[in-house]
């Protein structure tokens, strides 16, 4: 017999009769799905497919977003995700209504109209599911990888592209359904679509149906390269965040990379589905595919390939925090822990990130700074308002944000923005940081740049609303080193696994020497505190690195009797300092070993006026040689 349902009459009619035909890889006599397995899973399968991102679409339409464009084109996914639920329904509804009879129906529904929309709805959904991941590959690549070269996608053009790839992907499926002589078999009578019992026109076997070519330009050819544009961006990305975004704890970039590292968890599990069906196919194509039941072409069409609409909602949206946190919302039981993220109104860094990434970034030319250099158009793009040094300049006068700089190539630096208003502090603060890179740059001290107007700069706000920075401000710039003061990673650290007390005795050591500098060109900082102590994390053997900033209350002082007197300020400060750190690594529960004890007599010791920044240096040295390296809080 020439198909298997002749062969399910003859038995019918003559039960003993023995009768050969060819086998099918997903039909029987007596069901459309005859693996029993697979008749679970496509109920599975698709009610999860169907009802998960039929969700996913009413909760982003009745949700906000804050990234409307990103979140856009994730509804579009799983609209694309829902049809191919809908055809998982579909096939899976029709499998039951036919069980113990389907040959007699096998003809009429592979040739029918309800096999035809199926099959178009199923293509539809994996090309438009595929169109969707690429372009939020290119949305993410141009944030993190090209963020000056190219204009980020506007809400209005993302509506553009996203209407011609569902033209384009709803007439790529309904071609094959034109009374087109290419696209139906002469010798069996059924269309693109009818080609299998599931009304998908996948190219898994080695036989050359009706309109196969047409099916693997798409299915193989697209899709391939597709995912290789995929792959290589998100190594491209993950590089970049490596060289420059991971050296950022500022909230934006770590967004930026964080987005990208969930969609690319996403596009993996769409990687995983869509390489068998691309590797077989090409298998098949050149006859190395030894599959004579087809049972390859069967888990592959109805388990592998849908799977992924199955789980892209809990892997884009429900296991999300930031959905976690509105659906508690929506319930009325926020807890104490989303008051503290959701909050719009305080810091501006919204989540706390368990791993410190931050690296020192390479820094520009060590030509002294001036204003508004003259090397090049610089162009800055502001990243967000950085919540750093806050103890004393967290007004909406004065304050820092983190920004791309490009001038001659591209990198980060750290902005000190005044209003108008703060003149005179803006001017004061250049002249202290001019004398300071007159005698050359230290390497726990933060780095002076330049200093302008921000009117002479060529400045992309983004969303970022700052009236002192845009309203005629006064800028100051320095190479970004670090996001993490000491406060926040001593804050952090509590109950957290944390370093020995070897390397914060480390970073004390940079901090006093960077007072001792300062002290020799003859300049008081006067604000030693944890919040002004930046925390550089590296490789090597000085795993963390103290970096001095925050020079808003620095002077300049002549060396007469009294200077030293003057220096004793910041002494006591850095004095506090460290019993600040030892106040945390006692919380920890740790006694008081030697090296504490010696740490707290430096800082009591009642002969303070008679002590220097070098003499605090040299015992600090002396405490540091013999360190604890077990000591932890």
């Amino acid at each position: 017999m020439d198909h298997f349902t002749h062969c399910c009459y003859a038995v019918k009619a003559i039960p003993k009769v023995n009768c050969e035909a060819p086998v099918d890889g997903f039909s029987s006599c007596d069901d459309l799905m005859k693996n029993r397995t697979l008749q679970i899973f496509i109920w599975i399968l698709g009610i999860l497919a169907f009802g998960g991102n039929l969700i996913v679409v009413a909760w982003r339409c009745f949700v906000r977003e804050d990234n409307r464009v990103h979140s856009f084109l994730l509804t579009n996914l799983a609209v694309s995700d829902f049809l191919m639920g809908l055809y998982l329904l579909i096939i899976a509804i029709k499998d039951t209504q036919w069980q113990g009879e389907y040959f007699k129906h096998d003809f009429s529904w592979r040739t029918g109209e309800l096999c035809k929309f199926a099959g178009a709805v199923s293509m539809v959904s994996s090309e438009v599911s595929v169109a969707m991941l690429t372009i939020i590959t290119a949305d993410r690549l141009v944030c993190i990888v090209f963020p000056f070269r190219f204009k980020r996608l506007s809400l209005k053009r993302v509506y553009i592209i996203c209407t011609i790839v569902w033209l384009l992907g709803i007439a790529v499926s309904v071609v094959p359904l034109m009374e087109i002589g290419y696209f139906i078999d002469k010798k069996t009578g059924f269309g693109f679509y009818g080609r299998s019992a599931v009304c998908l026109p996948l190219q898994l076997s080695s036989d050359r149906p009706a309109g196969w070519e047409y099916s693997v330009s798409f299915f193989i050819g697209f899709n391939f390269m597709a995912f290789m544009f995929m792959l290589s961006a998100y190594i491209a990305m993950f590089v970049t965040a490596k060289r420059i975004g991971g050296a950022v704890r500022s909230t934006s970039v770590r967004r930026e990379t964080a987005m990208a590292a969930k969609m690319m968890f996403i596009i993996l599990t769409d990687f995983f589905c869509w390489m068998p069906v691309i590797i077989i196919g090409v298998l098949s194509l050149t006859g190395n595919l030894y599959d004579p039941k087809q049972l390859v072409y069967v888990w592959i069409a109805v388990f592998v390939l849908p799977v992924n609409s199955s789980i892209n909602p809990l892997l884009y949206t429900f296991s999300t925090t930031t959905t976690r946190k509105k659906l508690k919302t929506l319930r009325g039981t926020m807890s104490t822990f989303m008051s503290k993220n959701m909050s719009v109104g305080g810091r501006s860094r919204l989540e706390q990130s368990d791993t410190h990434l931050d690296m020192t970034l390479s820094s520009m030319a060590p030509n002294l700074p001036e204003e508004k250099p003259s090397t090049g158009r610089i162009d800055l793009k502001i990243i967000e308002i950085c919540n750093i040094f806050n103890n004393r300049t967290s007004t909406q006068s004065i304050g820092y944000c983190t920004s791309w700089m490009e001038n001659e190539r591209l990198e980060m630096c750290l902005l000190k923005y005044f209003a108008r208003s703060r003149e005179k502090d803006w001017a004061k603060e250049i002249e202290v940081l001019k004398k300071i890179s007159k005698n050359g740059e230290h390497d726990n001290l933060m780095t002076y740049r330049w200093h302008s107007e921000a009117s002479a700069l060529k400045i992309d706000f983004q969303t970022i609303r700052t009236p002192s920075l845009k309203n005629n401000g006064l800028l100051i710039c320095f190479a970004f080193v670090s996001s993490t003061t000491l406060d926040d990673f001593l804050r952090e650290s509590v109950g957290k696994c944390a370093p020995g007390l070897s390397q914060l005795l480390s970073v004390m050591l940079d901090v006093i020497r960077a007072i001792e500098h300062l002290h020799k060109i003859g300049i008081c900082h006067n604000d030693v505190t944890p919040s002004n102590v930046l925390i550089s994390f590296n490789e090597g053997v000085q795993l963390m690195k103290g970096i001095l900033g925050n020079f808003g209350e620095a002077f300049s002082i002549r060396y007469n009797d009294n200077s030293c007197l003057l220096f004793q300020d910041d002494l006591q400060q850095f004095c506090k300092l460290m019993a600040t750190v030892v106040s945390y690594c006692n919380s920890g529960g740790t006694s008081h070993n030697t090296e504490v004890k010696q740490i707290l007599e430096l800082c009591t010791n009642e002969e303070d006026d008679r002590q220097d920044a070098t003499h605090v240096r040299e015992t600090l040295e002396g405490i540091h040689s013999f360190p604890a390296e077990n000591t932890q809080f």
